[in-house]
């Protein structure tokens, strides 16, 4: 997919045929590997070998639940850095070399977001306040995101950040008045 103008290739679990060139790499780079986790071995494992480390939190068989949101704490997000952080050592890799992601499932901008809060909270059998405080929701005004944001960034690291807003005017929202300010 980088050395040759098209590729086809056939494996066990996928295949590709006649892939475009994905672009062109200087002398001695190579794409950057991004490896997701939640528990400490796949997360060692991302912390040798990864690039960039997506901080993911157990899915409970695919389904995205009540327990995602009462065991997504600030504390949590930054024990799963310290893991990666310590198998980076122990790799003897560069920590300034790991660049952290996360997925954010719900970014609203409001400027009254608790009926947003109490609707999640009511629809995962949560409280309001577990809701509240999972860093993964980006619900309120836009400096209320903002700021939300630059002190997940500051805590944990995190630099890289998947946000899925919950629908086009929302996403508008998003980027003319969050992302404008981040940047």
């Amino acid at each position: 997919m980088w050395t040759q103008e098209k590729t086809t290739f056939e494996g066990k679990h996928y295949h590709v045929m006649d892939m475009v060139k994905a672009g062109e790499l200087l002398e001695g780079e190579h794409p950057k590997i991004i490896v997701g986790g939640g528990g400490n071995r796949l997360l060692s494992v991302a912390g040798r070998h990864a690039d960039i480390v997506c901080i993911h939190f157990q899915d409970h068989g695919g389904k995205f639940s009540g327990d995602n949101i009462t065991e997504t704490t600030l504390s949590r997000v930054k024990e799963r850095v310290s893991w990666v952080e310590e198998s980076v050592r122990k790799a003897r890799r560069d920590l300034d070399g790991i660049e952290y992601q996360m997925l954010f499932p719900w970014a609203q901008i409001t400027d009254d977001p608790e009926p947003v809060f109490e609707g999640i909270a009511k629809s995962f059998g949560v409280s309001v306040d577990a809701v509240m405080e999972c860093p993964q929701w980006l619900i309120g005004s836009s400096e209320d995101v903002v700021d939300k944001i630059k002190m997940i960034r500051e805590e944990t690291g995190i630099t890289y950040m998947v946000f899925a807003p919950r629908d086009v005017e929302s996403f508008d929202k998003f980027a003319y008045e969050v992302m404008k300010q981040l940047t």
